[in-house]
């Protein structure tokens, strides 16, 4: 919501309210009254892990591969809260949490030639433990919750102009679960291939974060928003691979496990750009809504233990989300 308590303020208070009735006459500016924030905003984004495949088909081509068999990434919902309130000096801290989930969507791929290659399971292309399949069936879940604790002040540039610079410290914990079922191999080798892939990524990291909100107010209430900030984190990586139901064993318990655990950085990026009204009421309150579009980029976020290492995601995997919102904000 706008926030005034940007303009520096005047030694008399009697002179300061009118400096700001004069210089922000032309924004339509809210009750000044007006002292904390609480934002609800509803999410729809699509989740992209970049590096995620299954499998690939038409590996009979030469050179291989033909086409990859990747994830079918869908938007799902979410939710944002943030409450915003006044500190020294016209200092706003805020604190906002983030859940989203995206539920398991399941891809099928069937080939009665045998051609599917399973890249989760071997190692490199032409060796002698390359396996083929006729059915492919791979599903992934993501699991996020972001915190972020902020202080902002803004600077009035003009009359219709409003930026609001802010840093603080982010905080993320991200959970991605990859489950892949391999059916109907055709062992060229006596190896004993795994039929069931499962691969859990849990991150969690912390780290400080920056960037600036910028509004444009025209009559009517109404101003276009925009945002944009970084953050930079030190993430703990807990990977654990499970590959079961071998090929051949009479024990359909059999499974091989890998397990990592490493400390590295990480860096994320937000966008927003959105469009909102807002609305007075004589009971000392006020009410806004924002529609808008966000776009968040989780860079060198996921690193899951793969045995093969055509699927094994490299240092640059990069987790995007990207879609509508819709924000609701009450000011008391």
């Amino acid at each position: 919501m706008l926030t005034l308590c940007a303009i520096p303020v005047m030694a008399n208070a009697e002179v300061s309210y009118e400096h700001l009735e004069e210089c922000c006459d032309l924004l339509l500016v809210k009750n000044l009254e007006i002292q904390q924030n609480l934002n609800i905003d509803y999410l729809y984004f699509r989740a992209i892990e970049d590096t995620l495949k299954y499998g690939e088909t038409n590996f009979s081509l030469v050179p291989p591969p033909s086409h990859n068999i990747e994830q079918d990434f869908s938007y799902n919902p979410g939710i944002r809260a943030t409450i915003s309130i006044p500190t020294y000096d016209h200092w706003l801290l805020s604190g906002s949490y983030t859940h989203f989930r995206v539920y398991p969507s399941k891809v099928i791929i069937n080939d009665s030639t045998g051609n599917i290659f399973a890249n989760l399971v071997v190692p490199t292309y032409f060796s002698p433990v390359n396996q083929q399949v006729s059915r492919l069936c791979g599903e992934w879940e993501l699991k996020m919750q972001i915190f972020d604790v902020l202080f902002k002040k803004g600077l009035m540039i003009g009359k219709s102009l409003l930026i609001e610079p802010f840093f603080g410290v982010q905080g993320c914990t991200v959970k991605q679960t990859v489950d892949v079922n391999y059916i109907f191999f055709n062992p060229r080798t006596s190896l004993k291939p795994p039929q069931k892939v499962k691969g859990v990524s849990r991150v969690s990291g912390v780290g400080p974060e920056l960037g600036a909100e910028f509004r444009l107010v025209f009559p009517c209430q109404m101003s276009l928003f925009a945002r944009g900030g970084i953050s930079c984190l030190l993430g703990s990586f807990k990977m654990h691979t499970d590959y079961g139901n071998l090929l051949g064993c009479s024990l359909s318990s059999t499974q091989i496990s890998l397990k990592d655990h490493k400390l590295r950085l990480f860096s994320s990026m937000q966008l927003q750009i959105a469009f909102s009204k807002y609305w007075r009421s004589s009971l000392n309150f006020e009410l806004e809504l924002t529609t808008g579009w966000e776009t968040q980029v989780w860079w060198r976020q996921m690193r899951m233990n793969w045995f093969s290492t055509l699927a094994f995601p490299p240092d640059g995997s990069d987790l995007t989300l990207h879609g509508p919102f819709i924000r609701l904000s009450l000011g008391f």
